[in-house]
């Protein structure tokens, strides 16, 4: 199997594999010798931040010395993108040797050549495969969806369970309310472990409280962060932060937008329990690891004059934080252009409605996917008065469309999505390389 043919076995998954449960995916990660039970992981879930947290974590053990993979979704350009060690992502001879491995699994398990598990199993499984096979001292892994029911919930003793911000999203999965998706969220916490939640609403607190009581789980936890803000402008912010459980001064984080300083405190509070752990971390590893950390597309700025910034804000939650920002940049009078994409399984109204809150211009327009919400459909359901208003179904169009109607001293913001982040970093790559 080659990486291309790799990539077809995957994307074939999506029309054909299909959710088995950890009874099922249990007997494959068997067949192929258990990996994941001999790695020392930490586990993050939530709803936003979860990404920002879980790279976090693996820039401050990577300063720290240690050798460590990171699993993490979606991917932006290419699937390779979701298997990272020590700075690298799994290149593609690897790739397709560990998914070919994993099919040849599958076959046996079900005795069927043609059987399939769902993407994310299948991605899983090879990671899993990858990370043992590389001897990581540390596997950093990102929750795809919920908790409970996630494949990589098929680990038994993780070092930490993480829980970032808890919002509704994937309501048709997850349930309908707050509290049904913070049980979701909180499954992944496992007996006799320690737990780090990140600080939130009163009812989530309860439930993963409680949760945690139930398996003799360790809470890690403060309603107040005790942060004070030094410095924060589009280069990153500078912060103090002092609580019962850790005080540091100066943080200095190369990511922008105020929210990823509570996705610090989160990181913080995942350190103190790995320390609990006896994990060596010392204060020049947070330090270095936090000022290095880095996420593509968010909060990612591809261009200054005029700024282009891009963020895959991709539930309300995810809007609401972006447009603190927004408010921010508003004060200056200057003209903000909104390249608008969601997925159609999202509360695409809502989202319409405030990410458009503080622009001049919108833009709406699809990602490369099928999952895609069409332009025009999110036009009809937009009521903006008063507003310069655009449909381009081609994102590429799309993004010549901002760069013709802006300034250089406007502010163009692509955001809804993380899949048209993901396209239209691939089509700037290529402009930017003719």
């Amino acid at each position: 199997m080659n990486y291309n043919e790799a990539v077809l076995y995957l994307e074939n998954s999506h029309r054909f594999g299909s959710k088995k449960g950890h009874e099922s995916f249990g007997k494959l990660m068997g067949l192929l010798g258990n990996p994941q039970d001999k790695l020392k992981a930490v586990h993050v879930a939530g709803t936003n931040g979860k990404g920002s947290t879980c790279s976090m974590i693996y820039y401050i053990l990577r300063e720290q010395g240690y050798k460590v993979g990171l699993f993490s979704s979606p991917h932006l350009k290419k699937y390779n993108e979701r298997i990272l060690v020590d700075g690298e992502y799994i290149d593609d001879f690897d790739f397709a040797r560990h998914i070919e491995i994993v099919k040849n699994k599958v076959a046996e398990l079900f005795n069927n050549e043609s059987a399939f598990f769902s993407f994310f199993e299948i991605i899983t499984a090879a990671a899993f495969n990858y990370f043992f096979e590389k001897n990581v001292d540390f596997a950093v892994l990102e929750v795809g969806l919920g908790g409970r029911l996630d494949s990589t919930n098929i680990i038994k003793n993780p070092l930490v369970c993480v829980i970032s911000s808890i919002s509704i999203d994937h309501t048709e999965y997850l349930g309908n309310t707050i509290a049904e998706i913070a049980k979701e969220k909180g499954g992944i916490i496992k007996k006799n472990s320690f737990t780090v939640l990140y600080s939130q609403s009163k009812e989530v607190y309860n439930i993963i409280r409680e949760i945690c009581l139930e398996k003799n789980s360790r809470l890690f936890y403060t309603e107040d962060y005790g942060i004070e803000i030094v410095r924060h402008d589009l280069t990153g912010t500078v912060f103090n932060v002092k609580n019962s459980f850790f005080s540091y001064d100066k943080i200095s984080i190369s990511l922008c937008g105020d929210y990823q300083v509570f996705n610090v405190c989160d990181t913080l509070m995942a350190v103190e329990a790995l320390r609990e752990k006896n994990i060596v971390i010392s204060d020049d590893a947070v330090f270095g690891g936090l000022k290095k950390a880095k996420i593509r597309g968010r909060m990612e700025i591809i261009m200054k004059n005029p700024l282009f910034i891009l963020e895959g804000a991709h539930n309300v939650e995810g809007v609401d934080y972006l447009n603190g920002f927004l408010r921010d940049f508003k004060k200056s009078n200057k003209k903000i252009i909104m390249l608008i994409g969601i997925l159609k399984d999202k509360n695409c109204k809502q989202m319409i409605t405030k990410l458009s809150e503080f622009s001049d211009t919108v833009i709406f327009t699809e990602a490369h996917s099928k999952r895609a919400m069409k332009s025009e459909n999110l036009f009809e359901m937009s009521c903006l008065n008063g507003k310069e208003v655009f449909v381009e179904k081609d994102f590429r169009k799309a993004v010549n469309l901002a760069l013709g109607v802006s300034s250089v001293n406007d502010c163009i913001v692509c955001a809804g999505s993380l899949y048209l982040v993901g396209d239209v970093i691939g089509y700037c790559d290529k402009m930017e390389s003719r």
